[in-house]
């Protein structure tokens, strides 16, 4: 009876020995999902990041043929209403645009010249650009109160500047119809520039 007693001890201690025999193999299993799930955050975030910077760039191209339409510009009025139809407000990025003459601008300091002027423009509540104060902002083709500059921010969106890291910036030849005083006769001229485009978050 003891010699019973005592080999159904063993046995009752012995209902753990088919787990710890699978372990060994349970272990490459658990590496293989902690890799696969490893791999798979990467890609994912990779993946967020191009689809983000395809969005940013999309915003720019939408916002760009909007506002240049066939490629000139034929009065400030038009300009202004394009900006004013640009329903920026739909878009998830911030974005500012202003057009420049081709000749005003060195190219040697080009990127820096832009984008310290960008740095200078500032929104109102509604997340629209002021067109006010732009005395202090170089080059950009427009009278006083009349500047080529559209933009918008969200409410809850940062201005742009110079610690801003991700943006995007491009250039787009266009044409603009001025009035302009030679030697006292005032002539419709067709001014050669560059509309500037930013995006951000």
């Amino acid at each position: 009876m003891l010699k019973i007693f005592f080999k159904k001890k063993l046995s009752k201690k012995g209902f753990i020995g088919p787990i710890g025999d699978d372990l060994p193999s349970l272990i490459p299993i658990v590496v293989s999902l902690l890799l696969f799930f490893t791999i798979f955050a990467i890609t994912l975030n990779s993946y967020s990041s191009k689809n983000s910077e395809i969005a940013k760039q999309t915003v720019m191209i939408s916002a760009s043929r909007e506002m240049k339409g066939d490629s000139i510009i034929l009065s400030y009025e038009q300009f202004k209403d394009r900006c004013d139809r640009l329903k920026l407000k739909y878009y998830p990025y911030n974005f500012m645009m202003a057009v420049y003459p081709t000749g005003g601008i060195n190219s040697s300091e080009e990127l820096q010249y832009v984008l310290t002027n960008f740095t200078k423009m500032s929104f109102d509540q509604e997340g629209k650009l002021t067109l006010s104060g732009y005395d202090y902002v170089d080059n950009i083709v427009g009278g006083d109160g009349e500047k080529y500059v559209c933009g918008y921010k969200k409410k809850q969106g940062s201005n742009f500047s110079g610690k801003t890291k991700s943006y995007y910036l491009r250039y787009y030849p266009i044409a603009v119809q001025i009035d302009q005083d030679i030697l006292g006769k005032k002539y419709v001229v067709i001014l050669p520039a560059v509309m500037a485009v930013i995006v951000w978050e």
